[in-house]
């Protein structure tokens, strides 16, 4: 697959849980961004190179998440009710 075709995992979450999910991801040659509202955790040291990141609220930066059938989004944010917010955004 070129950069282009390859499908996009959209990581909520940039804690311990996200960044693994988020490297095993790009090991698999996802193109992979990484979102949380947590600015010390939206490093790119933290991630592997390629990974988008962005830093904001579920609320502001989900509603025009660009997504097609073929992508995936993971919910790890370290809150539940952040996790439920985030799902009934996108759902």
């Amino acid at each position: 697959m070129t950069s282009d075709d390859r499908i996009h995992l959209y990581v909520l979450g940039a804690g311990p849980v996200g960044r693994e999910v988020a490297a095993l991801a790009a090991k698999l040659d996802f193109r992979v961004t990484v979102i949380d509202e947590r600015e010390s955790l939206i490093n790119a040291e933290h991630f592997p190179a390629g990974t988008q990141l962005q830093c904001g609220n579920f609320d502001d930066l989900l509603p025009p998440l660009p997504t097609t059938p073929q992508d995936f989004v993971a919910i790890v944010s370290q809150v539940w009710q952040r996790d439920a917010r985030a799902l009934e955004i996108l759902v």
